[in-house]
């Protein structure tokens, strides 16, 4: 029998996209979550079932990293064969720190 145990955790879209396909590399939303991990851990990723209302700010990060309409669509695009509810990614944890409000609101680490 081939089996795997790995931690899952879920990320709605588009970021859960985002970090499939090698575009996001951060989570700032939850500066704890992964402390009890350590650097080189690897987890699934699970896309939750919704849509993350953030009013598209993220569309506006990325174009202000030179991205244009059809690059932002693509990347905010789970890969082929893949859905909602479903594992798309397995992710490499790296190192894990605590910032600050004013830290992630910073344009360059947002993107």
């Amino acid at each position: 029998e081939d089996l795997v145990e790995m931690r899952v955790f879920s990320m709605n879209l588009p970021f859960a996209a985002l970090l499939s396909n090698g575009y996001k590399t951060l989570e700032t939303r939850n500066g704890t979550m992964f402390t009890p991990y350590p650097e080189g851990t690897k987890m699934l990723l699970h896309v939750g079932q919704r849509m993350y209302p953030d009013g598209d700010r993220h569309i506006e990060v990325m174009k202000s990293g030179g991205l244009n309409d059809d690059e932002i669509m693509n990347l905010k695009s789970l890969p082929p064969g893949f859905s909602k509810g479903m594992a798309v990614a397995i992710v490499e944890l790296g190192k894990t720190f605590e910032t600050t409000l004013e830290q992630r609101s910073e344009p360059d680490f947002q993107r």
